[in-house]
């Protein structure tokens, strides 16, 4: 694979990859009813306190939920939060101005290690 190839792949796999949380203005249950399965929301309660839940779903008069880590060896912990104690709610967006400064400093890395590497010859 020519190397102007594999840097091109490598600079748009950072594509979509660097993303942050926006604030939805929309019902709570409208947003966890438009984030896809699994996905994750922010849920900023009437007290200030913020809860991550993974894979949302609407039950009864509550967003529920896992909150904590998803990933061995921690155990997530199941979370329901009362829809009335919802203040604000967010999604992950993909930030694609981000992504592309993260994928060109990344392409702009490996030319240089490659030039480098041409020029000096391998260490």
């Amino acid at each position: 694979m020519p190397r102007s190839t594999l840097l091109l792949a490598l600079a748009l796999l950072q594509l979509g990859c660097i993303s942050h949380w926006e604030v939805q203005p929309l019902a709570p249950t409208a947003v966890v009813q438009m984030n896809p399965v699994g996905s994750d929301v922010l849920v900023t309660r009437t007290d200030g306190t913020r809860v991550r839940i993974h894979g949302p779903a609407i039950t009864g008069d509550s967003v529920v939920g896992t909150a904590g880590a998803v990933t061995w060896p921690e155990t997530p912990q199941h979370v329901a939060v009362a829809l009335a104690d919802i203040s604000t709610i967010a999604h992950r967006q993909p930030d694609p101005v981000a992504s592309v400064l993260v994928g060109a400093m990344i392409t702009i890395g490996a030319v240089a290690v490659t030039t480098s590497m041409l020029t000096h010859g391998w260490p």
